[in-house]
């Protein structure tokens, strides 16, 4: 198998990897689910970095990029579930605001979600990325 050849098998399992969480994490933003999305999408874009050079000039730029806004809407959620968390444990009240820029997060990771369901983004990849 060449590289280009394994480059592309594993780009195209791992978009597939991407498309799934985050099917599964528009329909349950629990913090297991948000967690796994943002490991399948960190995966994804490490190995875009890594094979940059054998996949055609300026798609995994791209993909990577429409990966990034995901990933900071998914950080910022699972900031504020581990925050909850330390909270939880320390027996500490950390009132409704965290509780609000989280939902106001999932809601706006949730619109970012549906957006690449509807454009048929990972489809997108696949032909950008030959994989």
């Amino acid at each position: 198998m060449t590289l280009c050849k394994y480059a592309a098998k594993n780009i195209g399992e791992l978009i597939g990897k991407v498309e799934e969480e985050s099917g599964v994490a528009a329909r349950d933003a629990s913090a297991d689910r948000i967690h796994d999305l943002r490991v399948s999408i960190r995966r994804l874009s490490e190995t875009l970095r890594v094979f940059e050079d054998v996949v055609p000039d300026d798609a995994a730029a791209d993909v990577r990029k429409d990966l990034r806004e995901a990933m900071h809407l998914a950080g910022t959620i699972r900031n504020h579930d581990i925050a909850i968390d330390l909270a939880s444990k320390a027996k500490v009240e950390v009132g409704g605001r965290f509780e609000e820029e989280r939902a106001r997060a999932v809601r706006a990771l949730g619109e970012v979600l549906s957006k690449w369901n509807r454009a048929g983004i990972f489809e997108t990849w696949r032909v950008q990325l030959h994989a």
